[in-house]
């Protein structure tokens, strides 16, 4: 059987707002470059405008997937989409959440060992998006 491509679909979900829905999809896929499509598609200012619309288990997902592009964008457009939603995710997500807490720890130390890999070799203006970002990250041990 051939793979359905969810990007459409996904546009779709995020026009309408629904979000859990959006990024169920994307994360499903198991593929982040589509996981950085839902999120340049959705407004982050209505997905994180204080009242939660992403359970606590897509969160966690949204922060493995991206965490795992972030290593190997190049593309500052991407870059910046990527640091942003993390550092979202990273003070939304409640690591004390029964369903992901057994998962924050992995999940944080391979984040914390991307953005390592990532301040190692990119460009200098990136750096200090990257020093904020594992500050806030770290917070969720």
């Amino acid at each position: 059987p051939r793979l359905v491509d969810p990007r459409k679909e996904i546009v779709t979900l995020c026009h309408a707002q629904r979000y859990e829905e959006a990024f169920t999809k994307a994360v499903s896929a198991s593929n982040g470059d589509i996981v950085l499509f839902a999120c340049k598609h959705a407004d982050i200012s209505v997905v994180f405008n204080g009242e939660v619309t992403l359970s606590q288990t897509i969160l966690i997902c949204l922060m493995q997937q991206l965490g795992a592009v972030l290593v190997s964008t190049s593309d500052p457009g991407d870059f910046k989409t990527i640091v942003t939603w993390l550092q979202e995710c990273a003070v939304t997500i409640d690591p004390t959440n029964e369903s992901i807490q057994r998962h924050v720890g992995g999940v944080v130390q391979q984040l914390l060992a991307n953005i390592n890999s990532k301040m190692s070799n990119c460009d200098p203006m990136w750096r200090r998006p990257l020093q904020t970002l594992m500050q806030v990250i770290r917070g969720l041990l």
